[in-house]
């Protein structure tokens, strides 16, 4: 972990069990780091995380910033469940609601995401998702502003092959991009399959 004040950051990969216990977390994460993507946990892999809250805010103002999120910048073959934040994210690069990667593997279930989220590509939930990746009954409320790609869940599923699926999704709010063509209500761009 690194820490600054109040502030811990885990800066390694997390392949455990966590349950938040319905808890709420508060967190203030902020970077200007070139080249550095910011979240709560860098990594989740093949972990499992439920029940939990975040509010507070993430920004990060790197000349060339990697993906920002509130929970991880990447899901790798694990699980969400239950997870839900408020967290506002800034970010000068890609930016996800909870996630800045949920990978082919990956799953997130009845998740939710009420904020207002800024960057380049911007996903309400994730800034990107990868194949095969399953997301069901998952939520997106607030303002999407982005300067590319943008989508109430996702920006954009980075797959050639069979896309994520999204299942049971409900989007509400304002979703903005400035400079990309890539803009839909649940995904910017890619081969997602979309059931209800």
């Amino acid at each position: 972990c690194t820490s600054s004040g109040n502030t811990v950051i885990i800066n390694q990969a997390f392949n455990g069990s966590f349950d938040g216990g319905n808890h709420t977390l508060i967190i203030a994460l902020t970077t200007n780091t070139d080249s550095q993507p910011l979240a709560l946990f860098s990594a989740i892999n093949g972990g499992t995380f439920t029940n939990l809250t975040l509010a507070g805010t993430v920004t990060n103002t790197a000349t060339n910033a990697e993906s920002t999120a509130a929970l991880t910048y990447g899901l790798f073959g694990g699980s969400a469940t239950n997870l839900h934040s408020t967290v506002t994210v800034t970010s000068t690069g890609a930016a996800g609601g909870l996630f800045g990667f949920v990978s082919g593997g990956s799953s997130v279930d009845d998740s939710s995401v009420t904020a207002d989220i800024t960057g380049t590509n911007v996903g309400g939930v994730s800034a990107s998702t990868g194949c095969e990746s399953v997301l069901t009954n998952v939520s997106y409320s607030g303002t999407i502003t982005a300067s590319s790609s943008a989508g109430g869940i996702s920006s954009n599923d980075s797959c050639e092959g069979p896309g994520s699926t999204f299942d049971h999704m409900t989007i509400s709010g304002t979703i903005t991009s400035t400079g990309g063509d890539q803009v839909g209500g649940l995904i910017g761009s890619g081969n997602s399959i979309i059931t209800d």
